[in-house]
């Protein structure tokens, strides 16, 4: 229990009433003499002694704040000596022991008293992790006093006890009042919670925060490695930027729970000072990264995506420059950065669950618990809120929770990933199918065409490129095979050979262009008179042409030779130009195939036929 301040002697008060209150003056107003009480007041709580807080028997656990004194030197001005009897001191009462980014050095008092009936070995409890120097004055009441130092600029084994937070272990007699006057000098934060415990009370606190702490890094150390294990199988980039964030999100945690310190780096304080804005520095940028990676902006918000990448540029920047600034300066930076990239990622994630993009709903749900659990925690860092279990441990209850809940939200992304993976796919399958069918049709045309250039081809092969009848090729390749389909049909075949009267004639006075028309002209004369399209005219050579007539016996033949010789002697050759008169001589020779016999013996005959024609008188028919 807290004892009653101890009364004044009326002489003390009046000594100070003579040497603050003016003398009497009757034509004052009354306001004012009763303003000069209040200051008289004011001054004597402010002179009077501090009073002794009791340690009651049965009572193994005290917070000592409420119960201090504090005064701020902010020049650093006043030693040991000095601040005892200097003005200024004030009843930090139920206000927060935070004190936000101040210089100089905080002094808090603190008188206790043992109320027991036994000695008991009390340890002295700071309960912040990030205070540079600190010093301790226990003065007792017989006149002996020892000074303790501790901070993380001194190495970690000055601590009284191996724990993350600093503490002091005070023996104490029964009945005994000491008072503890401890000095705090950092350029963090400014948070100076105080505790008074009992061994038994100390260790069987720090086993229930060592085991929420052993939970809270168990589950990040599960979370890194179940991801790990995805990013090494999937190879999705999100899920390593997420082990990274991860990891670097455990480091900074252990330099704000003092753990880092602890296990890490224990004999080193001189970069357990940089290692906090540097660890905060690269988890800024795999957290940022990660949102970025996670959330797609560089598809879904280009423009933020570029302020995104700022900021991680900015990040690189201070982890590079975090070794050469003041740390105040540099932890400054880190933490206002949190102020701007937290209400930022948040901002993005509103905006793209707005506009129905599903993985940013479950993104913004895990991070939002976060986002409360960071923001808690700096504002307790600059002083804007109290230091309460949520708001000093807000970032490790936000986080475990975050990282979970982002464990789903990448599994949900995983099944997002591959429904989009699987759509692509089937669009890709649907494209190349009708990029399938359409080369198929373009090769089925290009077949078709090559067909036809090949049948055009074959057809140019087979055909005179003078008159465009069938060349003599040609018919010595069918002739054979029109004989034996006309054997075994068992009709007659017949041939007409013909040629032109005079054609050396018309090439020496015309001359051979003139000679070629003439050609033309008669096989077109020939050709019209063709009835069937298994009869066949070509040209054997020269000005001489044959004709086949498969199924045409001798008497028809002879009137078919007749008819095409009536029909190139009523043409003229050319339209234009001098008046030719064609005319052609016909031998005709037919019989009645049978197996064994050659055509070319029948084609002999007409060709003999022809010769007599000629030694005739020419424009005639003759007959084999």
């Amino acid at each position: 229990m807290l004892s009653q301040r101890q009364p004044r002697d009326e002489a003390s008060i009046q000594a100070v009433n003579a040497s603050v209150l003016p003398s009497p003056d009757p034509g004052a107003p009354r306001r004012r003499g009763y303003l000069h009480v209040w200051l008289v007041l004011f001054l004597l709580a402010l002179a009077s002694p501090l009073a002794a807080f009791e340690l009651a028997p049965g009572t193994d656990e005290y917070d000592l704040s409420p119960h201090a004194q504090v005064l701020h030197d902010t020049k650093a001005g006043h030693d040991f000596t000095k601040v005892r009897s200097a003005a200024g001191w004030q009843d930090l009462g139920t206000r927060s022991p935070v004190f936000g980014f101040a210089d100089g050095d905080f002094w808090f008092r603190t008188r206790i008293r043992d109320a027991g009936h036994e000695e008991r070995r009390w340890v002295y409890l700071i309960s912040y992790s990030l205070l540079d120097e600190i010093e301790l004055h226990i003065l007792r009441a017989d006149g002996r006093s020892e000074v303790r130092r501790s901070g993380d600029h001194t190495p970690f084994a000055s601590r009284d006890l191996k724990h993350r937070h600093f503490n002091f272990l005070i023996d104490l007699a029964p009945g005994e009042s000491v008072e503890l006057l401890l000095r705090v000098r950092t350029a963090s934060s400014v948070q100076v919670p105080q505790h008074l415990l009992t061994r038994e009370a100390f260790f069987a606190r720090t086993h229930e925060s060592q085991a929420g702490i052993g939970l809270y890094y168990g589950i990040l150390l599960a979370l890194l490695l179940f991801n790990l294990i995805l990013w090494g199988s999937l190879r999705e980039p999100v899920f390593g930027w997420y082990v990274l964030y991860v990891a670097t999100f455990g480091v900074v945690q252990m330099n704000l729970n003092g753990l880092a310190f602890e296990y890490l780096w224990p004999d080193w304080p001189a970069w357990a000072n940089h290692a906090m804005p540097l660890s905060m520095a690269i988890g800024l940028a795999t957290m940022t990264q990660f949102s970025r990676s996670f959330l797609g902006l560089s598809r879904q918000r280009p423009g933020m995506d570029r302020v995104f990448l700022g900021f991680i540029a900015l990040q690189v920047l201070m982890l590079v420059a975090s070794p050469l600034l003041p740390y105040r300066t540099a932890i400054l930076v880190e933490t206002a950065s949190v102020f701007f990239i937290v209400p930022l990622i948040l901002h993005v994630a509103i905006s793209l669950t707005r506009s129905g993009y599903r993985p940013a709903s479950w993104f913004l749900l895990a991070w939002s618990v976060l986002l409360i659990g960071t923001v808690a925690y700096a504002m307790v860092s600059f002083g804007l809120l109290p230091k309460w279990f949520i708001t000093e441990y807000g970032i490790q209850i936000g986080s475990a929770l975050e990282l979970t809940l982002l464990s789903f939200a990448l599994a949900y992304r995983i099944r997002d990933l591959e429904q989009e993976k699987a759509r692509l796919i089937r669009a890709a399958n649907d494209e190349l199918e009708d990029k399938v069918e359409q080369r198929t049709r373009e090769l089925e045309t290009a077949l078709a065409e090559l067909a036809t250039a090949n049948q055009q081809l074959h057809e140019v092969s087979r055909r005179d490129g003078l008159t465009g009848v069938y060349n003599r090729r040609f018919l010595e390749q069918s002739i054979d095979l029109m004989w034996e389909a006309s054997a075994e049909a068992g009709e007659p075949f017949s041939v007409l050979m013909f040629d032109i009267d005079h054609f050396k004639s018309i090439n020496d006075h015309h001359g051979h262009l003139v000679g070629d028309d003439c050609l033309r002209a008669v096989a077109d004369a020939v050709h019209a008179c063709l009835r069937s399209p298994r009869e066949c005219l070509a040209r054997w050579g020269g000005e001489e042409f044959i004709l086949l007539l498969p199924g045409i016996s001798l008497a028809e033949a002879r009137q078919r030779a007749e008819q095409v010789r009536q029909a190139v002697e009523t043409r003229r050759q050319p339209p234009q130009g001098p008046r030719i008169e064609l005319r052609v001589s016909v031998g005709v020779a037919s019989a009645f195939p049978t197996r064994g016999t050659q055509v070319m013996a029948l084609v002999e005959q007409a060709d003999r036929a022809l010769y007599r024609a000629k030694a005739a008188g020419r424009n005639r028919v003759e007959l084999a």
